[in-house]
Formats: structure tokens, C-alpha cells, sequence
């Protein structure tokens, strides 16, 4: 019997050994040191509640301990979850899982999720770093600071510059909505776009590819429009016609001038005709003539365009006596 016993000793000793251990099967994997196999029983880990946790004395060397908790509990997380937690070498992490509590902590390695990031559901509404949310998505920086939210994709630009951003700024909190990339920003309906911003800043409604700061494709509708140009002068440029009335006038100008005019004595229905010279009108042009004080005992018959760059003016003294006029401002239309 002491030879047997021997000889089975012997006999182990030289069996060789293997780097894995199966239970419940019999060909453990070959990447695993140990490998758990059934179909009808489960894996039970250390179970202890958070407080009881919270005593464990660990070190940066038991990192990957893991244990399940049974119940909520407080420090280092408020309202800290049921749930496996596992230590990372300072502090316990909470997995990511299906939680009950509103307010639960999302945490992970620090690079995807920052440690004071939090994510609450409400059940019909979701806040980013706030535990009311007001809608559906609600965002609050938590801070007096910049709060964006941006949008990129595979084919954006820099990450310094990158995709849509939406957001508050820290000033005033005013809103902006900015395409960072040197690219268009677009609007639409119906799935059609109708606006546009391009990258030089000009703006494009129903145009996408506008020249001007305003650039529109189609009918506009203005009931007041006020433009300070060049010593408060509004400017119409146009390279065709510009239409006004029901039966579409063309015009290509209108020109005003203000100046001095002192008609000399007239004798008793007598007239006179006074020149102007007015740069860039028009024989076609039509003259509207308008004095700063009434003209007594004094008619203006007509005005006219007589020749390029020149108004003619005639006036007719409807007094029985002679007139002597007084020197009086004239303000002169021309519409061409």
C-alpha cells in the first residue's frame, strides 16, 4: 500500500501543470487564467453595503478590487446606487447601469466623462449638469462661463475650430449659433433650404451663392427702410430698370438740387426764363419745382430739362404793376 502511495506521488509530481483553471467545463480558454462554465448557476461577488465599503482600508496597489453593493448609500457619491464598484486606485467607480434614482452619478476614466459631470433623467426631460431640467434636453454649465454645445462629425475641420456650435456667452448671456468650419450655414423648411450665411458673412435668400451682405432671389416686402450712406444719402444700384407703380415705371434716377434764385424786376405780365445748371440730368427727365416762400403776384409756367445737364425755369409776372421778386430758394426734382 506504501508503494502505491509512493508511486501516485511520484506520479504528480511530474504531471504537468497548466496556466488555466476551468470550473464547469473541462477546456478552459486558453486567454483566461480562470474560466466559469454553467448554465444553471451564477457568480457571486463580495456583497456589502456602501458604508461597509467605504471602511475598507485600500492603497493604490489594490487597484481593480470590485464588490457589489446592496444598497444606497452616501460618501463618495450622494445617493450612490446599487450596483458593482470597482477601485481605481483612489476612489470607487461606479459602473455605467440602468439606475432608478434621479440624479445618479455618470462617471467613467476620467477622459470620456470629467469627474464633476453629471447626467439626470427625470423621466420625460434629461439635464446636463442640472437636476431640474425645463425641457426635453437641458444643459447648464453650472458656472458664469461660455455654455456650447457642438456638433461635428468625421469630415469636420481643427478641433479648434470644429463643426456647429450652439451656445451662451458669458457676457450678458446672449445666444449664438456659429459655424466654426470656413464653410455656409444653412436654413430650410420642408426639407429645402431658403437661407443662407456664407463664409465671407453675405447672407442669401433664396440664392446660394450670394455677392452682397443681403442678396435675395425673389419678391421683398419693406414698409420702412432707413440707410445712412455717403453724407446721408441712400444709393439704389440696379443693371436693370428699377419699376415703380402699378404699371411699372422705369426710372434710372432721381436727382435733387437746392440753390438761390433771385428773378430780376418784371414789368406787368411780362416773363422770364432762368437757367440752372444741374449735373447729369436728362432731357427726358420730369422737373418738380417747389420755392421756400410764396411767390406773390409770380407764376412759375413751367420747368424743363432744355438740354443736357441744364433745368429751364419760366417765370411770368400776373401782376397789372411791375414785381421785383425776392431772392428765394428753389428746390428742383428731377425724375429720369
Amino acid at each position: 500500500m506504501k508503494k502505491l502511495a509512493l508511486m501516485l506521488g511520484l506520479l504528480a509530481f511530474h504531471l504537468p501543470f497548466f496556466a488555466q483553471v476551468g470550473i464547469g467545463t473541462i477546456t478552459p480558454n486558453s486567454k483566461s487564467i480562470l474560466e466559469l462554465s454553467s448554465h444553471t448557476k451564477g457568480l457571486l461577488l463580495p456583497r456589502m453595503t456602501g458604508a461597509e465599503r467605504n471602511m475598507l482600508t485600500l492603497y493604490a496597489d489594490d487597484i481593480g478590487m470590485t464588490v457589489f453593493q446592496t444598497d444606497l448609500s452616501s460618501p463618495p457619491y450622494s445617493s450612490s446606487p446599487k450596483g458593482f464598484y470597482t477601485f481605481d486606485g483612489t476612489t470607487w467607480t461606479p459602473p455605467i447601469s440602468n439606475g432608478s434614482t434621479n440624479g445618479e452619478t455618470l462617471k467613467w476614466d476620467g477622459s470620456k466623462w470629467a469627474a464633476t459631470s453629471y447626467l439626470f433623467n427625470t423621466g420625460s426631460a434629461i439635464g446636463i449638469g442640472t437636476n431640474a431640467p425645463k425641457t426635453q434636453l437641458h444643459i447648464n454649465s453650472g458656472q458664469a462661463v461660455t455654455t456650447r454645445l457642438q456638433i461635428t462629425n468625421a469630415n469636420t475641420g481643427a478641433l479648434t475650430n470644429d463643426g456647429l456650435v450652439l451656445g451662451i456667452t458669458l457676457a450678458g448671456g446672449d445666444a449664438h449659433l456659429i459655424q466654426q468650419e470656413n464653410k455656409p450655414l444653412f436654413f430650410g423648411t420642408n426639407m429645402t433650404e431658403r437661407m443662407r450665411i456664407d463664409s465671407s458673412g453675405n447672407v442669401g435668400i433664396n440664392k446660394t451663392n450670394p455677392s452682397a451682405k443681403l442678396d435675395v432671389n425673389g419678391n421683398v416686402k419693406v414698409n420702412s427702410l432707413d440707410v445712412n450712406g455717403a453724407a446721408n444719402v441712400a444709393s439704389l444700384n440696379a443693371n436693370g430698370p428699377v419699376k415703380i407703380g402699378v404699371s411699372g415705371t422705369s426710372l434710372t434716377g432721381i436727382i435733387r438740387y437746392a440753390g438761390m434764385i433771385d428773378v430780376p424786376v418784371m414789368l406787368s405780365n411780362e416773363e422770364y426764363t432762368y437757367d440752372v445748371a444741374i449735373p447729369n440730368v436728362v432731357t427726358t427727365g420730369t422737373v418738380q419745382i417747389s420755392p421756400s416762400e410764396s411767390l406773390s403776384q409770380m407764376m412759375v409756367e413751367y420747368a424743363r430739362v432744355s438740354a443736357p445737364g441744364m433745368v429751364e425755369i419760366k417765370f411770368v409776372n400776373m401782376s397789372n404793376l411791375p414785381n421785383d421778386p425776392s431772392a428765394i430758394m428753389y428746390y428742383i426734382t428731377v425724375i429720369q
